[in-house]
């Protein structure tokens, strides 16, 4: 959320997780725990019919709107203060950074409502799936010390020792670290099931299928496929390198190499390519609009924590994937950091 606020807003704004007022930290603690009921009654509502239990105004229904009432009206109050902030400093003609100031310079017809949505949207979408994401990419990191050894290696090489940042170019000079971010997201997508209304009459496997039918994709089964991903279960971000040390560029598809297929996609040994077999953002005008600033926290955390620090886990068992409306670990993360020395 801190990230997101800063692209929305500009840098420095924290939406209270760091030096915020203490009425602002206490609403940014709430609206964590909102997120987290809105996802748990949306899980519950998913087995029934959402329209006729929003009719009766069942249990699970009215848990799940008050937590949506209660998120837009921390957003609401948030943006407001943002809004007067931003409105003032371009009144000074004092320079503005961040998304809603350059809506507002560039007088989009946006209204302050639609705006709260936005918001509110992005919080929610991008505040707890990248922290369990993130938080299986450090369990491997911390599992795997060889690994973690040659990310490590080469993030020093393209950040000097003691940089107090990481430049979007020096990330740029560092694909191992996105390599670890695909297959992280191969292994693990927060959205494991991806559900599309049937537009228009067609066929799928032989099946005809009419328009309205629901659709439901398993994007965890394709992306463990041994189809298109050799030794599925392993995680080897070496798959999305290409055997130049380079990553699988933009489209995010497995490199030709010791575990991964051919540059573009998804190949099978036969050489039939599957664009889509793993597709964490989804894809298309329905998909992730926080795609790629997930991806760049992700790979901008990732690489400061081993710069800096040797990665360990303490957990006692091995760490399962489990259903939570989004995918999550089955226990804690227990993370150790200790200062680099090698």
């Amino acid at each position: 959320m801190i990230i997101m606020a800063a692209v929305l807003f500009g840098p420095g704004q924290s939406f209270g997780w760091v030096d915020g007022a203490p009425t602002e930290a206490t609403d940014t603690r709430r609206f964590a725990a909102l997120v987290r009921r809105i996802f748990s009654t949306s899980a519950a509502l998913s087995t029934t019919d959402a329209a006729a239990a929003a009719r009766r105004g069942t249990p699970e229904w009215r848990e799940f709107e008050q937590a949506v009432q209660e998120g837009l009206d921390i957003c609401r109050n948030y943006v407001e203060r943002k809004l007067t902030e931003v409105e003032a400093q371009l009144a000074a003609g004092e320079p503005t950074t961040g998304i809603i100031a350059e809506m507002l310079q560039n007088g989009e017809d946006v209204s302050r409502e639609e705006i709260v949505r936005i918001v509110a949207d992005l919080f929610l979408a991008a505040g707890d799936t990248t922290a369990h994401s993130t938080s299986w990419a450090l369990y491997q990191l911390g599992r795997d010390g060889a690994l973690q050894r040659r990310l490590a290696a080469a993030v020093r090489r393209a950040v000097p020792a003691g940089s107090p940042t990481i430049s979007s170019e020096q990330l740029e000079r560092v694909p191992l670290v996105r390599a670890v971010v695909k297959e992280t997201l191969r292994l693990y997508p927060v959205a494991p099931f991806l559900t599309r209304l049937i537009q228009s009459d067609t066929v799928i496997g032989g099946y005809h299928v009419p328009a309205g039918t629901p659709l439901c994709v398993s994007l965890f089964s394709s992306s463990r496929d041994s189809r298109y991903f050799p030794a599925p279960l392993q995680f080897l971000p070496e798959r999305w390198l290409r055997p130049d040390g380079r990553g699988a560029g933009a489209a995010g598809c497995p490199a030709h190499g010791q575990h991964g297929a051919l540059a573009g996609s998804a190949h099978t040994e036969s050489g039939l390519r599957h664009r889509h077999a793993c597709m964490p953002f989804a894809g298309g005008v329905r998909g992730c609009i926080g795609k790629r600033v997930a991806e760049l926290q992700m790979q901008l955390l990732l690489a400061r924590l081993v710069h800096q620090f040797q990665l360990g886990t303490e957990n006692r068992r091995p760490a399962q994937f489990v259903m939570r409306m989004v995918g999550v670990m089955s226990d804690e993360l227990q993370l150790t950091l200790r200062p680099r020395d090698d």
